[in-house]
């Protein structure tokens, strides 16, 4: 049985997931834009650090890609051993689903068509068309604590 609950250590593994894939993630126009204001800001800072104009994607494109991963991604996590409790250093099974926006013109329905179910057609644009990426993995847990500690940096 899988976790459906939101639970915090379900609410981290998801957050991982999605900036994993926020990279690939679409940043169509016609997509919302998640909050990352704080995020923008950092990214600038660390270019304006190193002497570099921030790259044009972190202000056109990142906000409707972090929404994008945030909605187009799902994770499961299966049940503790116990059935209610993870165990320090217990293996924690994970899956995850992310539907990879198909952007290329034509070719996009092509390969959604090549992979039985997994082709979408999205909830955007004009028959804007996604596949359906599956992963699953095993990760240790990292002891019980249920937090994460907050780390700062000298300015």
């Amino acid at each position: 049985v899988a976790e459906t609950v939101a639970s915090a250590k379900l609410l981290r593994i998801k957050s991982a997931a999605v900036w994993a894939v926020m990279p690939i993630s679409s940043s169509h126009a016609d997509l919302p834009e998640a909050d990352v204001a704080e995020l923008t800001k950092g990214l600038e800072r660390f270019f304006r650090l190193y002497g570099q104009d921030s790259p044009t994607w972190v202000s056109r494109h990142l906000a409707r890609k972090m929404a994008y991963a945030a909605d187009h991604t799902e994770v499961e996590l299966a049940a503790p051993a116990d059935g209610e409790t993870y165990g320090e250093r217990e293996d924690l099974s994970v899956s995850l689903r992310h539907t990879f926006h198909l952007a290329v013109p034509y070719a996009n329905w092509l390969f959604s068509q090549f992979d039985g179910d997994d082709g979408v057609l999205l909830d955007f644009g004009d028959r804007e068309y996604g596949l359906i990426i599956r992963a699953s993995c095993r990760l240790s847990n990292e002891g019980v604590r249920d937090y994460i500690d907050i780390e700062s940096f000298p300015q």
